[in-house]
């Protein structure tokens, strides 16, 4: 793709298969002719929780449909290499219990393959070349909220506002959302459970105070809550927005979450438990490669998709051809295929890597004072552990490794930062793939970040 040449608008054309920045300036220093809005000269595009008792929590109503919880595991031991798997139910060797790289579950995306950032292994998150290839889940439609033949006049506008973790989306996302006179959809996976604080960055009282904001506390961290989940309660509030005359605003980095807003969504069928349990069981015993190596014969597209540690969405993957016959890696690309009815504005706050980097350490260096340790100590002394997707979060799951005894608390911290700057690494992957996306440098005053992207939200809805 050839660098854009610098004119008077933000804005971008309203076909194209990958997004085409027109008044920015192209950063010479970033990797792969990457642009942003941002920078001097400005565009001209524009000036520029809830508690239990809140009524979305009445709806999540299941409980965790895993095996039962167990007190503490003892760290396994082993490390002997996994085997070809002949068939589901062989034997093997056992994976090693390394310290954990976590992505995570529950949106927290689970470990990419290698070299995610940039070539040869160095990583880089300063601003990416939007729309380049590689690392993601499932091929992009052409455009971002795509109705299938269905005219952009007839779809009301949802925006988002979206980027890496410790990017600073929650400030932002309060002073654009008083500014359009809207309220806040969360989409982070972490800040749905209650009993979760220390660990999640959710939005103060003060700033819930300012702006509603929705999704936020209204599940426990016993309870199952999905994607689908998410999505059941996210619809209706977005339809009650528009009707009042309100351009929703969506805040959040958890990927699924808002892919299951902007793209056609198969929720699929129901969790088999028992069958997860043998999954689970064959994962201990001979690797989480094994199992996606049983992926790859029954649905290779799905697989190729996947890391091999990637063991979440692989066992969901299994569990679709075990219950419906049907590859997923089908089912998904067919509801992408089916009309949309948002016109999705996707707004990306990013930051130069070192700057991210070190806010993000700060960020756990916070989590630890505000009392994580203490947190994390009252949740597995319950019996919740790292197999419920909540504690997947970046700093419990390290946590629990140091409270059991596997590392000191200075490895708990090392590699908590760690797997959380991997983390946003594999963020940054993700928006370089995504076509229409705005781009704002999120290291300016967070006024002047918010004024760009209502003004990007304004002339999208207005031109929609």
């Amino acid at each position: 793709m050839r660098a854009p040449t610098a004119s008077a608008s933000c804005s971008s054309t309203r076909r194209r298969p990958r997004p085409r920045w027109t008044g920015c300036r192209i950063a010479p220093a970033l990797p792969r002719r990457a642009a942003w809005c941002g920078s001097l000269p400005r565009c001209d595009a524009g000036p520029g929780g809830y508690g239990s008792e809140h009524p979305e929590a009445s709806v999540l109503t299941r409980r965790a449909e895993s095996a039962e919880l167990a007190p503490p595991i003892p760290p396994e031991t082993g490390g002997a290499p996994s085997p070809t798997p002949p068939n589901i139910g062989g034997s093997g060797g056992q994976e090693s219990p390394a310290p954990p790289d976590l992505g995570g579950s529950g949106g927290q995306e689970s470990p990419a393959p290698p070299n995610i950032g940039g070539p040869g292994g160095q990583e880089s998150l300063a601003p990416p070349n939007i729309g380049g290839p590689g690392g993601q889940e499932s091929p992009a439609p052409p455009s971002i909220g795509g109705s299938g033949g269905q005219s952009r006049e007839s779809q009301p506008p949802v925006a988002i506002l979206t980027g890496p973790t410790g990017v600073g989306k929650t400030e932002v996302g309060v002073l654009v959302a008083e500014a359009l006179g809207t309220e806040i959809i969360n989409a982070d996976s972490m800040q749905v459970y209650r009993e979760m604080h220390a660990g999640t960055a959710k939005p103060s009282p003060a700033e819930q105070a300012r702006v509603p904001h929705h999704l936020v506390d209204v599940t426990s961290v016993a309870e199952v809550f999905t994607v689908a989940d998410f999505r059941a309660l996210a619809i209706p509030i977005l339809e009650q927005l528009l009707a009042e005359g309100k351009i929703p605003l969506v805040v959040g980095g958890t990927r699924l979450y808002i892919k299951a807003l902007t793209e056609g969504f198969f929720p699929g069928p129901p969790r088999d438990p028992e069958f997860r349990a043998r999954m689970e069981a064959l994962a201990r015993e001979h690797g989480r490669p094994y199992l996606h190596a049983l992926l790859a014969e029954v649905d290779p597209a799905k697989a190729a998709q996947l890391s091999p540690h990637d063991q979440k969405r692989i066992i969901r993957a299994l569990e679709v051809h075990h219950l419906t016959g049907r590859r997923i890696s089908e089912v998904q690309a067919e509801s992408r295929a089916a009309p949309h009815p948002y016109h999705v504005i996707l707004i990306g706050l990013v930051r130069e890597r070192d700057e991210l980097y070190r806010r993000i350490d700060e960020r756990v260096d916070r989590m630890l004072e505000e009392g994580l340790i203490d947190e994390v100590r009252r949740l597995h002394a319950a019996g919740l552990d790292e197999r419920l997707t909540a504690i997947q979060a970046h700093g419990y799951k390290e946590v629990i490794g140091y409270l059991r005894g596997q590392y000191d608390l200075e490895e708990a911290i090392r590699i908590t930062k760690r797997n959380t700057r991997h983390y946003a690494r594999r963020q940054l992957s993700w928006l370089r793939q995504e076509p229409g996306i705005h781009l704002l440098d999120a290291s300016r005053p967070p006024a002047v970040v918010a004024d760009e992207a209502v003004a990007i939200i304004r002339a999208e809805a207005t031109r929609g």
